[in-house]
């Protein structure tokens, strides 16, 4: 059983369309430093319960690293808390 964990991603993998391709651009590593700062200054509105002003800020910090996953995270989770279940979809 010990490769049960595998087997279970890879079957969920598997239909995730352009999980093969690779990534369109390499990210340089100020716009990632830039990226980590704005999702940082988000978390900072989010905790102060400004979760509308959030969201534009870690949209700014996704247009810098699109494959920032803590940000689009994070960014779907304050989504989530505002009710706002459609905009936090995204799908080719």
């Amino acid at each position: 059983m010990r490769n049960a964990p595998d087997r279970w991603f890879g079957s969920v993998l598997r239909d995730v369309p352009g999980k093969d391709t690779p990534p369109d651009r390499y990210v340089a590593p100020e716009r990632v430093r830039e990226a980590r700062k704005l999702s940082d200054e988000a978390e900072r509105l989010v905790c102060a319960s400004r979760f509308e002003e959030a969201i534009p800020v870690y949209d700014r910090a996704l247009l810098l690293n699109p494959g920032y996953m803590a940000a689009w995270g994070r960014k779907g989770a304050v989504l989530g808390q505002l009710a706002r279940y459609e905009d936090s979809i995204i799908w080719p």
